[in-house]
């Protein structure tokens, strides 16, 4: 039985330094792959080492300039401290100098940030604000046309206000007002005294129906003054009513006038001018503030009132009373 044998090649590298490639998944994007990013390193490295060199040079130039100005200055005091009294123009420039050299170093520093803003700035972002900015400016013109609209309609309605407070529609609606105060106040004062009167009315019913019985029949002359009295009591009732409505509407019609003129004051102020002076008028002519319980109480004599258990006379309501003979129908009577 044969043995084959293989001939003996040599390898095209030593053994221990053959190296497999490195694999990389490719990308669509170039400039993120491993060997671009290597050359990006290399061409970087070699830039920084070659302005690490420059910087180094120029550090050693600035020293070396740094040293001489230093000299000259301390030459320039020296000489300066020499001549005396003339020295102090020297020194003057001297801090002038500097001064200069650190607003120049001021100077370079906001440059260096303006140039590091302006690099920093997106083309699509700058339109985006210039457009927004574009949006807001005819926006605000907008609302000042509305301001200026409306402070011009503030005014129009103002004047318009004005004109209908002195006008003669308004003072007559006032005065109707007033006389609508009068007469509801004043009915509201009656409706009272009716009550009272009727409760009045109902208690002594009984009483004064058993001494009509008991008295009978009044000769005629002494029934026509009975009659010519109830007329002279009517009278003097009719004419305190009257006088009580008067002073009433008098006391509503000015207040209603006083708050027409607080009106036009106040669209006198409105429209920029001086209002006319009320205080004088308010003392002379408004009404003076009602009085509480307590003191209406204390100002009115007590009566003495008889209380009696309610009775079904007393339960009727105003439609229920007589009404008070006329003058006529008391002289037909006495015929």
């Amino acid at each position: 039985m044969s043995t084959i044998t293989r001939p003996i090649t040599a390898l095209m590298y030593p053994r221990g330094t053959c190296k497999a490639q490195t694999f990389y998944f490719r990308g669509d994007d170039i400039h993120k792959e491993p060997e671009f990013l290597d050359n990006e390193y290399r061409s970087a490295k070699i830039q920084f080492d070659r302005l690490k060199i420059e910087l180094e040079a120029e550090k050693q130039e600035y020293e070396k300039i740094q040293a001489e100005l230093e000299k000259r200055e301390g030459y320039t005091v020296t000489l300066a401290s020499a001549l005396g009294d003339e020295s102090h123009q020297t020194e003057e420039n001297a801090k002038l100098r500097q001064q200069i050299i650190q607003l120049q170093e001021e100077i370079d520093k906001f440059d260096a940030e303006i140039a590091e803003a302006k690099e920093q700035q997106h083309p699509g972002l700058l339109a985006q604000l210039q457009k927004e900015r574009a949006f807001y400016n005819a926006e605000i013109e907008d609302l000042r046309i509305a301001i200026f609209t409306g402070i011009d309609n503030i005014r129009r309605d103002k004047e318009e206000i004005a004109n209908l407070v002195q006008s003669d529609e308004y003072t007559s609606s006032s005065m109707v007002k007033s006389d609508r105060m009068a007469f509801q106040r004043f009915y509201n004062q009656l409706r009272q005294k009716m009550d009272k009167q009727f409760a009045e009315f109902s208690a002594k019913q009984s009483e004064e129906a058993r001494k009509r019985q008991a008295r009978g029949k009044l000769p005629s002359p002494l029934e026509s003054l009975c009659y010519q009295r109830s007329d002279a009591i009517l009278e003097k009732e009719e004419v305190l009513r009257n006088k009580d409505f008067a002073e009433l509407r008098k006391k509503l019609t000015a207040q209603v006038l006083l708050d027409q003129i607080e009106t036009m004051n106040q669209a006198i102020i409105a429209l920029g001018g001086e209002p006319t002076e009320t205080e004088s008028l308010k003392e002379q002519y408004a009404p003076p503030p009602p009085q509480s319980s307590t003191e209406r109480s204390r100002d009115v004599p007590q009566e003495k009132t008889q209380t009696r258990p309610a009775t079904r006379s007393m339960q009727r309501t105003y439609k229920d009373i007589p009404k008070p003979r006329a003058r006529t129908s008391m002289l037909s009577s006495k015929k």
